[in-house]
Parts: C-alpha cells; structure tokens; sequence
C-alpha cells in the first residue's frame, strides 16, 4: 500500500493546518517552529538526491527474467493511477488514515519491468497527486521523493534477497515480501519525520496501530500480486484477470463497511453535540460546543455560525478555525457577503455552497463548504457554515449536506430554548456599556478625547448650514504635578473630580466638558454669534477657578491657562483642537493663570515644540547636552565655595535650549532618568578633576534630582557607583531635592543618600507646602531660598521671611544658601540679614568648566567678589 502526506487528522478541539498535516502519523498539533517548512524542503530534497543516486546505479539493470513476458512502463503507468484512485480511509478515534492496493503494481514492476521502466511508471503517481488529490506543492514534492526513494530501494532489496535462488519461486516471493515490507516501514520513518520537522506531534502507541495494518494491507497486496504474475507468467494470461476479482470484491466491500462505521461514528458524535448543546448553560458555550462539534464531525477546517441581526442590529460571529483562531459572539459586519449569507438563511435546508470565492476572510479562503439555516419558532436567525474539508482526496458531497441540516436543526432548538433572545439582550447592554466606557473618563465621568473628536466634528457639521461657529477652548491646570508630588495622587485625583464639577458649572447644558488625560480638559462652545460668548467663559471660569479647593481639610488656590480657538464649517476637527493646544501652550507660557485665542504665529510655535521634542530623544545619543556650572559665593568674603551643575541643550540647529524648554518634555517622556545619569556623572567627573588639581580647595559640585529619578531608580546605589567609580570625596557633593519632592520621598531613601557621606538640600525652598516642623526631623544639611523671595527684597523694608529662614537653619545647624540675586541692592540686604552663601547672575551666570577653571585659577585661595555702587562682578 502506498503511504503518503495526506491532510487528515484531529479535528477537534484544535484546528489544523492544510498544509502541514498528513494521513499517517497526526495528533494535537504543538506550536509549530518558525523554520518547520525549510525544515521539510530540506528533508525532501535529501530525499530526492539520494533517490536519484540509487537511481544511477540501478538505471542500467534489464528486467529480472528476461524470458518471461514483460509489462512495459506505458501500462504500469495507468495501473499506478488506478492503483492510487483505490483509496479506503479509516478513522481511529480521532485520526484517519489511507490505504491502497499501489503494492500490487509494485510487485508486478519488480518481476516484469526493468527499473528503469518502474521509475518512469511513477507518473501515474505524480498524476493521481495532482489532479485527485489536489496536494500543494511542498507535499507533492515530498510525496514524490519519499515514493522514489522507497520504490528505487524496493528494487534493490528485491533484487539481493531474489538472485539468492529461483526467482520464479520462494526466492522471489519472499524478496518481493521484504521489499514491500521495508518500503512500508521506511514511507513511516520518512513521513513521521516530515511531521515532526513540521511541527505536529507523534503518538507512538497509534503509530504502531498504522504500521500493523499498513504491513498486513502490504502482504494481502503482494499476495495478491504474486499470484497475478504467476498466472500470468505460466501461460493463463488471459485468466490472470480473474486474481484480481477477490481483491476488489474485497475492496469494494471493505470500502461498504468503512461507509457505514463513518456513518454510525457521526451520529453518535451528533448524539453527543445534542447532549452537550442542551446542557450548555450559556449561548456563548451552546455556540463554541456546536462549532466545535461541527468541526470534529465534517473533518472541516473552519466552521462559523453567524446570527444575523435584526433591522438596525449587528451580527455576531462565532468561528473556530483555521489553526487556532477561536471567536465566541464577535460583532461581525456582514459587508459584501450579506447577500450569500441571506440566500443560505432563505433556502429550505442544508446545502453545497457553489460559490466559495464570494466568501472572504483575513487569513483564510474558501475552498469548498456546506451551509445550513438556523430556524426556529420566529423565523431564521442564523446560518451556520462548514468550509474546507481537511483531507485531499475528496469534497462535502450530499451525505454531508443531510448530516448538517439535522446538526443544524438541532443547534437551533438549543439556542431557541430562551437563551437566545436574552444573551443578545445581554450583548446589546453590554455593548452600550462598553461604548460609554470606551468614550468616558473613568476618573470624572465627563467626555474623553475620542468622544470630544466626535462632537466637535458634528458641531463643525451643523455650523455648515449656518453662519454660526463653535469654539474649542483647552485648560491645563497650572503646577498640578506640584499637588501630586506634595500631596499625593488621592488628593490629585480628588482635584481633578472637583475641577470637573466646577467646570459643568459654568457652561450650558449643550455645551460639552471632557478630561483629555492628566490635568488637561476642553470645552466645546457650539452656536456662538461672536467671539466674545468664548471669552467670557474663559473670565468666568478664570473667575470660578480663584475659590480655593479643599483637599483633606486644606484649602488650595488653583489656577488654569486656558487656549480658545474657534472654527466653522470648513474646519476639520483636529485642526481646530491642534489650534486650542497651541494658545494653551502660549497662554502657558505669557503668565500662568490666563487665557489666549489662537493666531497664525502660534502654530509655528507649537511645530516648533513638536520638533524639539522629538529631537531630544536623540539628544543623548549625539552627546548634544553639556553642563555649565552657576558658582555658589561666601558673601562675606567673595570666595567661590562650590558650583551648582545645571544641563543646557546644544542644539545642532537651534542653538542653546534653555532648560525650561526641555525638561518638561524629559520628565513627560521618561528621558529625565537618563539625561540626570547623565549629568550626575558629568558633574563628577568634572569635580574629581578640580579636587586633584586643587587638593587643598573645598570645592563642592551640587547635583539636582528630579521626582522620576527617585521614583523609578535606586538613587543611593547609583551615587555610591558613581563617586566610587570615579574616585570622588563623597562631602563633596551636593544633591539637591525640591521642596515637594522631599515631602514624597521616604526619610529611609534620603538617609541612605546621607549614609553614603554626599550632602543633601532643599532647592526652591518655600515655594511648596511643606511645614517647618519638617526640618528638625529630615536629615537635610542645607536650605536653598528660593529667587521669589530674593525678588521680593527692599533695602528700606523688613524682609521678615527670609530673616526667619535664616534664623531657623542658624538655630537647627542648617547651612543656607539665596537663589537668584540679581540687583546690588538685593546683595546689600543679604549681607545686612547675615546670610553666608548665595548664587545669581550678578555674582556669576552659569560658566562651562573651562570658564570656572579660568576663575579658580587666579589664585589658589578662591576667587573673590567685589562691587561697585551699582554692580557686581567676580575678580581675582
């Protein structure tokens, strides 16, 4: 019998691949490797070269017994083809395999024709391949290797054993018995082999089930052979026809029973979906069991049930197949398929679809199928298709259109048994709430961005009609992350709800309020006369927005920039929305707390924004950030003690980007975390570098941290790696934490920094909403005041803040250190207050380091400040 790569196997609960599957050796498939089809194209053509060098040595050899008549290639090339079209398939359990009478040609070439002639008589196989079995192209080759080869071994086994003794006699019949007994093991060996390389799974206990019934269908087949020959070699060649009538009686016969076992096997699995149909507690189970039911019974590579909607409503699709796709009631559009889909619901019953093509899919393509209608008390409600049959020897046939209608009719009374009606409800509901979820902000219930889109472009559609516009208003609330960080993201989120509230508060009904992400909302303005209906509610939320929100029992002044842009029927709706965001952004930056209507020059700015953004992803990978370093001044003396480290863009094109451009981005982004490695190590390295030049000068190098660097990296770890990698003093550093910052960083966190020897400081000091009481119990070395209260300072007035400051770190130990002196007078005062330290322009901008070395290097006692009546300037 002949053994080849054929498409059966499993069929439930897993799908199978057409192309990867075969007759003899299938079960579950495992995943399949990447390379499972180089794999087997590498084995067939291994195959074929060595079938072909068998084939060199054999080509030459004359027929076995010259004397006897012969059987020329062109008749043992038909009786191939037949050979190969008398194919029984049995199932066991869930896998069917292929038996033949091709050994019966086998033996009659071993003992009539020259080996030549018996490899040219292989057509007729490669014919019955490709037009009965319709095998693609990986298959057909190695189907055709694999057949070679164990056909051009036969020769050579048969010829060994036979040329021991008689030919004619047992010599021969026993070499034609091991000849066809080693192809049948070897067709295994090489077509499990194929399996495996293609990744399907081998199950040894049925393999050896396949191979006892292949070897006895081989010895029946040779039998029968040898006695063909014999009565045709000893004169009664015109009896030998008569050998082959039990054989095919017996074909036929078997072929009768293996039809009824086929049968019987599919009405006890129909009995068994019916059971499993009726039990399924839900639709979505009732649908996946009948699909897969369905699968397993037809040997079908894809089955889909797809109820159809009624007027208005969507359908919904349950498929498994092919491999494994697995769908359970999916909206499914109906598209150009509606009217196939329609014809199947209104025929009578089951029935072949004639035209597979008209049905399309992603991934798939119909090949043949069976369709049915899904009816019950109210009419149709569904069809149900089975597609591509999972074999290559034969189609869906009218046993297969009657099987289906009593499936089908038995899918539809489960599924008309109540549950119909109320899943699809269900599913409606569901699907409601699913859309107003997926258009909602979950944290304030207002509109989210997708649903904003969707009515400011309807808006922009009725403006159309009239000569009315709608306008588009962005806000963003201003130092909201200064509330998170401070506060925590409960009480952020709390403000966020509240804000929400007030806003509905001072729009119409029919205007619409939505939460775009984070801190920032938009309204929608329809049906305005005039520009000014806008700008009014920009004042009046302006307005609202200066009565203080309570959080946790504190209160909190809250304000908003807002951007208005405005748009009419000719607009698209991102293009009006991109607007709002750019005079947000202008607004943002003018002064916080206000409002701007978009112009022409902002959208150059914000592409501008857009751009730069995108650059500083590459900022630094192309080493374009460098540091510069703002000297920290004894302002008594003029003596530069240390320097603060502060990160400037080199832009290729734009120049020096200050730091307020770019590192709002960074920490949005996440870059903040490399970009202050960075510069941790930068400021380092540059800081060893003047501690050994100048050994016997303090120097010290302050380094700031940012909220996303504590948060998302072990800070301690990477200064302790940092200063111990470069041989830093670690009293010479001095990391800088923001006021808020500090509040949300755990004491532990900022004792393990202090451990390590570095100092610690509070910049921006008395900007957040921290309390005093905090300093006695933090382990922080030194207070930077912030530049708003160096601004405020008058030589002819108290200044009793900054006095209190300066007092509390003389009475707690606490150095301190006064931002942002700019003005002789603000010098003046600080000097008369009695603060020791301090940094500004006017004692030094920010330097590069050669610039810093240039300073320190007038003398190796520091550099010292003088000043005029109205400036002041570093000197040697």
């Amino acid at each position: 019998m002949t053994l080849c790569w054929r498409v059966f196997g499993p069929i439930s609960p897993y799908t199978i691949d057409r192309s990867m599957q075969m007759n003899l050796a299938t079960n579950k498939p495992k995943k399949k490797k990447r390379s499972g089809p180089e794999q087997v194209w590498i084995l067939t053509i291994t195959i074929g070269l060595a079938a072909a060098a068998m084939a060199w040595q054999v080509i030459d050899l004359e027929r076995l017994v010259p004397d006897k008549q012969a059987i020329p290639w062109y008749i043992l090339m038909p009786l191939v083809y037949v050979a190969e079209l008398t194919v029984v398939h049995l199932r066991f359990h869930r896998h069917a395999h292929s038996f033949s009478m091709s050994e019966v040609t086998l033996v009659l070439g071993l003992f009539a024709s020259a080996p030549w002639e018996l490899i040219v008589a292989q057509i007729g196989f490669a014919l019955a391949l490709i037009i009965n079995r319709r095998q693609p192209t990986m298959k057909l080759a190695f189907n055709l290797a694999q057949m070679t080869f164990v056909m051009i071994l036969a020769v050579v086994v048969f010829r060994s054993i036979a040329q021991l003794g008689d030919p004619l006699g047992l010599a021969g019949w026993f070499a034609a018995i091991i000849a066809t007994q080693v192809t049948v093991i070897l067709a295994n060996l090489l077509i499990n082999g194929a399996i495996h390389l293609s990744g399907g799974a081998i199950d040894q206990r049925e393999q050896l089930e396949v191979l006892y019934l292949t070897s006895l269908a081989g010895l029946m087949n040779t039998a029968l052979a040898l006695v063909g020959i014999t009565i045709f070699w000893s004169g009664g060649s015109n009896a030998a026809w008569l050998a082959m009538v039990p054989p095919v009686v017996l074909f036929f016969a078997y072929r009768a029973y293996i039809s009824q076992r086929l049968e019987r096997s599919r009405l006890e699995s129909l009995y068994q979906a019916t059971r499993v149909l009726h039990e399924s507690p839900q639709i979505e189970s009732a649908l996946e069991s009948a699909a897969l039911y369905a699968q397993d019974m037809f040997e079908a590579e894809v089955v889909e049930i797809i109820l159809l909607p009624e007027e208005g409503k969507s359908a919904y699709l349950t498929a498994v197949g092919p491999d494994d796709r697995r769908v359970v009631m999916e909206p499914f559009d109906l598209g150009s398929e509606e009217s196939h889909f329609h014809s199947i619901a209104d025929s009578p019953g089951a029935m072949l679809i004639k035209d597979p093509t008209a049905f399309v899919r992603d991934g798939w393509q119909m090949e043949d199928g069976v369709a049915a209608p899904l009816s019950g008390d109210h009419g149709t409600f569904g069809v149900i298709i089975v597609a591509n049959r999972l074999n290559d020897v034969s189609q869906f046939e009218e046993s297969d259109v009657r099987l289906l209608e009593t499936f089908a009719s038995q899918v539809s009374v489960s599924l008309e048994n109540g549950r119909l009606e109320d899943s699809l409800a269900q599913l409606t509901d569901l699907k409601e709430e699913l859309r107003h979820q997926a258009l909602h902000d979950s944290l304030t219930k207002l509109a989210n961005r997708t649903l904003f889109s969707e009515r400011v472009e309807a808006a922009l559609d009725r403006c159309a009609k009239d000569d009315r516009f709608v306008a588009v208003m962005f806000l963003d609330l201003d130092d909201f992350k200064t509330v998170n960080d401070s506060l925590g993201h409960a009480a952020g989120d709390d403000l966020l709800v509240q804000v929400a509230n007030r806003l509905r508060s001072f729009i119409r009904p029919e205007d619409v309020v939505a939460r775009l992400g984070g801190d920032e909302f938009a309204i929608l303005l329809e049906d305005l006369a005039t520009p000014t209906g806008a700008t009014d509610v920009a004042e009046r939320i302006m307005a609202g927005m200066t009565v203080p929100f309570n959080l946790e029992g504190k209160e909190l002044n809250v304000h908003t920039s807002i951007g208005i842009a405005f748009g009419g029927g000719t607009d698209r709706p991102d293009q009006i929305m991109r607007n709002a965001d750019a005079a947000m952004y202008a607004a943002k930056q003018t002064r916080k707390g206000t409002y701007r209507v978009f112009e022409d020059a902002m959208h150059a700015e914000m592409i501008r924004r857009l751009e730069l953004k995108a650059d500083l992803t590459e900022a630094v990978a192309r080493n374009e950030l460098v540091l510069r370093y703002q000297p920290i001044v004894d302002l008594a003396t003029g003596t530069v003690t240390g320097v603060e480290a502060l990160v400037r863009w080199q832009h290729p094109t734009r120049g020096i980007v200050p730091p307020a451009q770019f590192i709002p981005f960074a920490e949005e982004s996440g870059l903040i975390v490399a970009i202050g490695a960075f510069v941790l190590e930068q400021a380092v390295i540059k800081a060893v570098e003047w501690q050994e030049a100048r050994p016997k000068q303090f120097l010290t190098m302050a380094v700031n941290l940012s909220p996303r660097q504590l948060a998302e990296v072990d800070m301690a770890a990477l200064i302790r790696d940092t200063i111990t990698k470069h041989g830093l003093e670690p009293r010479r550093l001095i990391v800088e934490i923001t006021e808020n910052v500090v509040m949300q960083t755990t004491v532990s966190l900022l004792d393990d920094i202090r451990d390590l020897g570095v100092r610690l400081a509070i910049d921006d000091f008395g900007t957040g909403y921290s309390s005093l009481a905090y300093l006695d119990r933090l382990p922080i070395d030194i207070i930077k005041i912030d530049k708003s209260f160096t601004d405020r300072l008058n030589p002819d007035e108290e200044s009793p803040l900054v006095r209190t400051v300066l007092q509390l770190g003389d009475a707690l130990g606490i150095d301190t250190v006064v931002e942002g002196i700019e003005t002789a007078h603000q010098l003046r005062r600080l000097q008369q207050l009695g603060c020791a330290k301090g940094q500004g322009y006017l004692l030094s901008p920010p330097l590069s380091g050669d610039d810093v070395e240039e300073l320190l290097g007038d003398n190796l006692t520091g550099s010292t400040m003088t000043h005029g009546p109205t400036h002041l300037r570093i000197v040697g």
